[in-house]
This record gives structure tokens, C-alpha cells and sequence, in this order.
């Protein structure tokens, strides 16, 4: 376990990519919960399946999960992720030149044709929110985001950077292998490629988590510090001079 912060009420973890967060189907064992239990034997007991969990990451999600280790820490965290009081920040890679901040929009709901992935609606499903601002500021056709989800359903992040034709670079799911270096000019081809084999995953790491503390009743901010993943890839985008 890599241990951000630990007090008497919560436990903030820097989760490493490929770890699932809690058993399911599939993940009996190995998880990060099971090293949860492992550390510590008081966790909440909201959910006795899964035992301290407020939130998840995805699998090949990397960065900063909270642990709650008692039921009051556990629902004073969970109301706020609930009333979107917790101020979220990601990093992601994604497909194409981003210049300038935006936002995305729309209700979430389970794709038809793929019923692991999601998809994005005018009108139909869970409401979603997030904004997202370009961190890297050249003409590489990969970009250096920082991204702001206001809400927090399930592959929002993949689903409304993949909806504005910059899905995140590996996240096949969202882009069934449409973009690959071959899709830009040959300028940019060798460096698209020394990218792909810095980072051979979903290119999303939960970076920052800032809310109310439920006992010390402050707001403090906890940081997950980039993955040499992250920082090797973010360098040749950052060399690259245009």
C-alpha cells in the first residue's frame, strides 16, 4: 500500500494501475481492499462487502482513493462526493491537439451494443458533468489534460473526453483502435511511438482530492504525485518543440 495520509477517520491511498479496488467476479483476491484489510482490521462497515469503500477507481486508473475507517467518516465523505462538494482533478493523455478549456455535458447510460462501455445522451440516463483544461501547449498530436468531473458516474471521464473526439490514449473501449500513430503525419509518428511505450495503459490517474475532513471539520487537500508512466510520457510531449 502506498500511503498518502492516514489519520484516526481516514486512510488516503495512492493506487497503482492494474489494481482492483474490491472483489468481484473474477477478483476474489489481490485486490487493494484485501490489503486494506490486511493493514488495518477497522474499516467502516456500510457496505460489509466492501468494507471502507466511499469510491472506486478503475482498474487501470491510477492515483488517490479515500478509505474511510469508521460509519461517520464513511457517510460525512459520502454525502459530499453525493451534494459534488469534492473538488476532483485527473490527468489524462488523449488523442489530438486540445488548445483550450471546455466542458462536456450529458446523461450517461449503458451502450446497447457493448453492454461493458457507456455512452453519452441528450436525455437519457445519469447526469454528468466535467471540464477540462490542456496542461501541454504544442502542436503534438497527443495532449497533457487536467480534468474536473463536477459528478462521478462510472467511466465518466473515458466516455466525455472519447465524445468530443479526444478519447484517451489505450482506452480501446472508447475508440475501438481507430487512432494509432499511423492516423497523423509521419512528423509525428516516431514520437507517438515512444509515447505508446512510455504508457501501455488507460492514461487517467486521479491526481487531487480536496473536501471537508469529517472530524477535524477542515478542508484539506490530498495529491497523488504523477507515475513515472505519466511523468516519462509527459516529457516527450513537453520536449517537442512547435
Amino acid at each position: 500500500l502506498d500511503i498518502l495520509y492516514e489519520d484516526e477517520d481516514i486512510i488516503a491511498v495512492n493506487k497503482s494501475s492494474g489494481l482492483v479496488v474490491h472483489p468481484g467476479i473474477n477478483n476474489y483476491s489481490g485486490t487493494l481492499l484485501n490489503g486494506l484489510l490486511y493493514y488495518c482490521n477497522h474499516l467502516s462497515n456500510v457496505d460489509e462487502n466492501r468494507p471502507g469503500i466511499i469510491h472506486r477507481l478503475d482498474k487501470e486508473t491510477s492515483g488517490l482513493i479515500i478509505i474511510a475507517k469508521n460509519d461517520f467518516s464513511h457517510y460525512f465523505i459520502s454525502e459530499q462526493f453525493a451534494s459534488r462538494k469534492i473538488e476532483k482533478v485527473y490527468k489524462a493523455l488523449v488523442w489530438g491537439q486540445v488548445i483550450q478549456e471546455g466542458k462536456v455535458e450529458g446523461y450517461l447510460n449503458r451502450n446497447p451494443k457493448n453492454r461493458v462501455a457507456f455512452q453519452l445522451s441528450h436525455s437519457n440516463g445519469k447526469f454528468s458533468y466535467s471540464t477540462y483544461s490542456p496542461i501541454s501547449n504544442n502542436s503534438f498530436p497527443i495532449s497533457f489534460l487536467n480534468v474536473f468531473p463536477k459528478t462521478g458516474r462510472t467511466h465518466q471521464i473515458r466516455v466525455h473526453l472519447s465524445s468530443i473526439k479526444h478519447p484517451i490514449i489505450n482506452d480501446e473501449l472508447y475508440y475501438d483502435g481507430k487512432y494509432a500513430a499511423n492516423s497523423y503525419h509521419d512528423k509525428y509518428r516516431l514520437d507517438i511511438n515512444k509515447v505508446l511505450k512510455t504508457i501501455k495503459r488507460v492514461a487517467l490517474h486521479s491526481s487531487s482530492l480536496s473536501f471537508l475532513h469529517p472530524t477535524k471539520r477542515k478542508k484539506i487537500t490530498i495529491n497523488a504525485p504523477m507515475p513515472n508512466d505519466f511523468k516519462n510520457a509527459s516529457e516527450i510531449i513537453n520536449e517537442i518543440k512547435e
